[in-house]
């Protein structure tokens, strides 16, 4: 039918009016322009700064670098992101095993991804700048690259998984390593 269609305010508001468009209007921007304001008052400052500690699930920190933002956190995981990379960090869980021993449970799931031909490296101790040990592997396939570490303070273990593209993880993973090896446990008075 060749009918015209009635603006929006009338659709909307049952109004055919400029009190009507303004109205639409009005609520348009308060989405566009006030939403996002009031959720950033809601959620204070910006939780994650470079340079600045970032605390997770109230029971670590660490220390972001220049580029890589918040993707998401959340009660499992708190992952930060950056030119098609992912860092996740997991909360903390009992240190049943050593650091050696729940690194190879991630690499036996690593080792059964049938979709790509992963070239796993040996396992690397290494010491945070905390001093807290902890074991890292790093794995390539012919088009991505991660690393796992899994870092204890003796009561506690914290897994960190790192996937990319090959094509960056060259220029990244300084970075992501600095990251990790900013990681600093805190106690129930730090984290409170």
């Amino acid at each position: 039918s060749g009918a015209e269609r009635p603006p929006m305010s009338v659709g909307l508001l049952g109004m055919q009016s400029l009190i009507g468009a303004a109205v639409v209007l009005g609520v348009a921007l308060f989405y566009i322009v006030a939403v996002p304001v009031i959720n950033g008052l809601v959620k204070g400052q910006n939780p994650f700064e470079v340079g600045q500690p970032y605390v997770a699930f109230d029971s670590y920190q660490l220390t972001p670098q220049e580029g890589w933002d918040l993707v998401s956190s959340n009660d499992l995981f708190v992952t930060l992101g950056k030119e098609g990379s992912t860092v996740v960090f997991t909360g903390l869980v009992p240190a049943d095993q050593t650091p050696e021993e729940a690194i190879q449970t991630a690499l036996d799931a690593l080792a059964q991804d049938q979709a790509n031909s992963w070239v796993i490296g040996g396992p690397t101790a290494f010491v945070t700048n905390d001093g807290d040990h902890g074991v890292s592997v790093a794995s390539h396939s012919t088009t991505l690259a991660t690393q796992i570490w899994v870092i204890t303070d003796g009561t506690s273990n914290l897994t960190v998984f790192a996937s990319s593209p090959e094509s960056v993880w060259v220029s990244l993973n300084d970075e992501i390593v600095a990251m990790v090896q900013s990681i600093v446990f805190l106690s129930e008075e730090e984290s409170q």
